[in-house]
């Protein structure tokens, strides 16, 4: 078990004693790290946070990440529901695009001023989650729980108002009006 930790500038490459595969990290921080593809498999993770780290690919079946914070990372393409368990996560100004976050529990969570481009969230609890100045372009909701959801200054999304729950749903003008594309109507 690593606890209270700090890693930065670490090179993983050349260092084969430092692994995440089936390890714990309780209050640790991770500062500019490139993690791009390295292997989370049944890692655990609790009240951490990320730091401009690359965790791009990240392999993280079996993974648990409990309480963690991630700030101006880069995670394209992280299949996010491989993971055992995924709560209370927060995001902040992270590139997400192409990542899966299908029939997750995400209620409460944080995805502000990200770039979640193409991300696949079908089938997930994002009640009450916070989407603020968040790039949503070509993204996919669908069978999704949005009640309460924030998408205040949010942009590029299509969400379909039959296909998902948006009860009390927060939106922004002009970005609003994408809502109504589906129904094949002239606002003028």
């Amino acid at each position: 078990m690593n606890k209270e930790m700090t890693f930065e500038e670490i090179n993983f490459e050349t260092n084969e004693n430092l692994s995440f595969e089936g390890k714990e990290f309780i209050s640790c921080n991770f500062t500019g790290l490139n993690l791009a593809g390295f292997n989370f498999s049944n890692a655990r993770f609790v009240e951490c946070s990320f730091i401009s780290c690359n965790l791009s690919n990240v392999i993280t079946k079996g993974s648990s990440f409990r309480t963690v914070k991630f700030y101006h990372c880069k995670m394209m393409g992280v299949n996010w529901s491989a993971l055992t368990s995924l709560f209370d996560v927060q995001f902040y100004n992270c590139l997400m695009s192409f990542c899966v976050f299908q029939n997750l529990k995400l209620a409460n969570s944080t995805f502000i001023n990200c770039v979640l481009r193409e991300a696949d969230f079908s089938g997930s609890d994002l009640r009450k989650a916070d989407f603020t100045k968040a790039d949503l372009t070509s993204c996919f909701f669908s069978k999704c729980n949005l009640e309460e959801a924030d998408f205040r200054e949010s942009f590029g999304y299509f969400i379909d108002l039959t296909n998902n729950r948006m009860k009390k749903s927060k939106f922004s003008m002009p970005e609003a009006l994408c809502l109504l594309k589906q129904f094949d109507i002239e606002i003028g």
